[in-house]
């Protein structure tokens, strides 16, 4: 075994030698998903993170280490690498070589000899070629291991999970912080601890929003100062005690700019790197409006293949979310112009240097609330669409199997009704669907088949 190698290994496991893990991910704040990775992973499901830099992932992985610590499991058995160290000194395959270390210098006996479970646990794995292949490999054989890895180059990742790795890992979404955790990592404010609601069922859960509500009428004060600040600071925890326009830049620079010129640049040749900046600049600037190709097109002397393409790319790297038209069965018609949404509102914000002017902008505002709603609704497993026929529009339509929920975005202190519903009554001529949700700045009303709900109210529902 290689000298360096192996005090590699021993810089990315202190545990071995009685240490604790590094101070800077040591956080006893813990994000909503960390229970449901923990409890994969004691069960020996290999789980797969993938999401956009700088939301936690290794901070969840080093927090699972501290969990197993904590109850007493083998410290050998835990290995820990950063995949994109570029220190690295490979014989064959880090997968490969982490499991051979094991076996002849720290057990000095195979794995599947001495039983029980092991962790290989690997950070940035897209910085390693074929991990899939070798994660697959021992599985196959037998190994008694469980992977865990994190990783940031999405297109790559999902790729390369669901080809080689289904039926033997977990693909776990991890995307920027909700408002939820938002609020407890911030402000120090508890959400209620609400059974799931599920959107699509309306007239289950309408009676249970009432107590939700009246439970924290009385912090309201607080959470709609935060609701501002979410605006600002987003789902990214590392601008959570930065000055504001320390903020922008740390997004543009250290999210935006690196996903442009390196994520995707190492993942797709691109033909024209430059396109790509152009396009998102240009759809931050429109964001929940509608897309129409051929004025992109036009605008940036592209064919459509290309923008199509660039656009995916953006949204596999977790920059923005398209949703396209719906129409019966929930089938987008072919080459429909998509609704683009920026995927976090500091991202957006950033990227058109408004900082707190945005509040004086109702009409950005409205549009950054509605991709704070699309960017709720992706974890809840229902497709998102948009619908527009002649002059009315929905803003969001929830979908799955035969059942829609129609979503309307009014980001205003009391929208009455009427003009702001319209599209809904017309969606209800062509569409069958029991209720429909309004989000609104303040207002709440259950009555009748439109439900009247405020985002910060919405923003702490535990949806499913």
């Amino acid at each position: 075994m290689n000298e360096k190698l192996a005090a590699i290994y021993h810089q990315y496991n202190p545990w071995w030698e009685g240490k604790d893990i590094p101070s800077k991910y040591r956080f006893p704040f813990k994000r909503e998903l960390f229970n449901k990775i923990n409890k994969l992973a004691q069960k020996g499901d290999s789980t797969i993170l993938i999401g956009p830099r700088r939301v936690g992932k290794t901070v969840l992985l080093y927090q699972f280490v501290q969990s197993l610590l904590e109850g007493g499991f083998e410290p050998r058995r835990i290995f820990f690498l950063a995949g994109d160290d570029p220190s690295l000194v490979i014989r064959e395959h880090p997968v490969s070589d982490a499991i051979s270390f094991l076996e002849e210098f720290v057990f000095k006996k195979s794995l599947r000899e001495l039983g029980g479970r092991f962790y290989l646990i690997f950070d940035e794995i897209q910085g390693i070629k074929r991990w899939a292949e070798y994660f697959k490999k021992f599985l196959d054989l037998g190994y008694p291991v469980c992977f865990l890895a994190s990783g940031s180059s999405s297109i790559k990742m999902v790729k390369t999970t669901r080809e080689s790795l289904v039926g033997r890992a977990t693909e776990i979404l991890t995307l920027p912080f909700s408002f939820r955790e938002f609020l407890r990592l911030k402000y120090g404010l508890d959400p209620p601890a609400a059974e799931p609601f599920d959107l699509l069922n309306p007239d289950d859960y309408a009676a249970r929003l009432d107590s939700v509500y009246r439970e924290d009428l009385y912090r309201i004060e607080t959470i709609g100062k935060a609701m501002n600040a979410y605006f600002i600071f987003g789902g990214f925890p590392e601008t959570y005690t930065m000055p504001e326009n320390e903020a922008a830049d740390y997004l543009k620079n250290q999210v935006v700019e690196r996903v442009l010129f390196r994520d995707i640049p190492e993942v797709i040749e691109l033909k024209n790197p430059y396109l790509l900046q152009q396009l998102f600049n240009f759809v931050s600037s429109e964001t929940a409006n509608i897309a129409s190709f051929a004025n992109l097109c036009s605008r940036f002397a592209a064919r459509y293949e290309t923008v199509s393409a660039y656009l995916l790319y953006l949204e596999s790297a977790f920059l923005i979310n398209i949703l396209k038209k719906y129409s019966r069965g929930g089938m987008a018609p072919a080459r429909s112009w998509p609704k683009v949404h920026i995927q976090d509102p500091a991202v957006a914000n950033a990227m058109m240097n408004l900082g707190d002017q945005l509040f004086a902008r109702p009409d950005i505002q409205g549009r950054i609330t509605e991709g704070i709603v699309v960017s709720a609704l992706k974890n809840t497993g229902a497709s998102l669409f948009y619908w527009r026929e002649r002059d009315k529009e929905v803003d969001i339509i929830l979908s799955r199997g035969d059942r829609i929920l129609p979503i309307e975005v009014k980001y205003t202190s009391r929208p009455a009704g009427g003009r702001e519903i319209s599209g809904i009554k017309s969606l209800k001529t062509k569409y069958k669907f029991s209720r429909a949700l309004v989000i609104t700045r303040d207002k709440y009303d259950l009555q009748g088949e439109i439900i009247y709900i405020p985002l910060w109210l919405f923003l702490l529902l535990n949806l499913q």
